[in-house]
């Protein structure tokens, strides 16, 4: 993917191509606002996606949702779709994944198998291929700041002061529906950190009495894209733009999820794939050492 600031991106098209708004490989959208201009070209959504933009206010028109969305419509031409969820490796290089739901306790999982010597790749977002490939996709992991946790992690002077006052207003029912709670902390401040992995376990986190069992391929996938399928399609001003692309040069507005679910399936096709119940992250930590991993 590429991204070019430049003041006028829409000196790339012809008049009528940007009275048009969209066309043969390209969307095109310029800001009607009387007091803010800006302009946002896309080109070559299904190839190698190249962005070209006047102004980066992500407040107005969301450049961040932008690039994500470019960047999983890249993942697609590579054979690579997102997950929800983390990833660690053990010491012979073989890694697992742990997905579930948001809060059930997938990042407290990683940091808590990240103290126990396994190397992370992920805790809430990763990438995956059809050959069972697992890679990394970010840096940090948003830390819960319990003083217990904080113990265990390198932080500076200032990361302790943020992460004391972000612990006081999570126990505040008024404050911390306002405010994330939680501290990021690089990957590496926690544990060793590797960028990708063959993967050949699956651990998908449900709440329930704790209790861990085998899962089949059908069930597993239909619960990994449930999970999964909010960080794949894009929402308001972002999803206008690609609904437009399709529009004008004839693509199935699918195309991500249908990807997604063909490599996800190709990839767990000879894993071994656990369905973990538990009342909270304790639960789920105890029946993962249990088992061995």
């Amino acid at each position: 993917m590429k991204i070019i600031k430049e003041s006028h991106p829409g000196n790339r098209l012809t008049k009528e191509q940007r009275d048009m708004g969209a066309g043969h490989g390209f969307v095109f959208h310029k800001s009607s606002q009387p007091f803010f201009r800006m302009e946002i070209l896309i080109k070559d959504m299904t190839t190698v996606p190249k962005l070209y933009i006047s102004h980066f206010r992500n407040y107005i028109y969301k450049i961040r949702w932008i690039i994500h969305f470019l960047k999983i419509l890249e993942y697609a031409n590579q054979n690579k779709t997102m997950i929800h969820g983390g990833a660690l490796a053990d010491n012979t290089g073989n890694a697992f994944i742990i997905t579930g739901q948001s809060d059930v306790g997938k990042t407290t999982l990683v940091f808590l198998l990240a103290q126990r010597g396994y190397s992370i790749l992920g805790d809430d977002k990763i990438t995956i291929n059809s050959q069972a490939e697992v890679f990394r996709f970010e840096n940090s992991l948003g830390l819960y700041p319990h003083p217990n946790n904080l113990k265990q992690v390198e932080l500076s002077a200032k990361q302790k002061i943020l992460g004391r006052l972000k612990y006081l207003i999570s126990k505040s029912n008024f404050l911390s529906n306002k405010f994330n709670p939680n501290l990021r902390v690089e990957y590496k401040k926690i544990g060793h950190v590797i960028d990708r992995a063959k993967f050949n376990k699956i651990f998908i986190l449900e709440n329930g009495l704790p209790s861990l069992s085998k899962l089949d391929n059908k069930s597993a996938l239909n619960k990994i894209l449930s999970t999964s399928i909010r960080l794949l399609m894009p929402e308001g001003f972002p999803k206008n733009l690609f609904h437009k692309y399709c529009f004008s040069n004839n693509i199935s507005p699918t195309l991500v999820t249908d990807k997604a679910k063909e490599i996800t399936a190709e990839a767990i096709k000879n894993t071994d794939i656990f369905l973990v119940k538990g009342k909270d992250y304790k639960d789920f930590y105890k029946l993962l050492i249990k088992h061995g991993l």
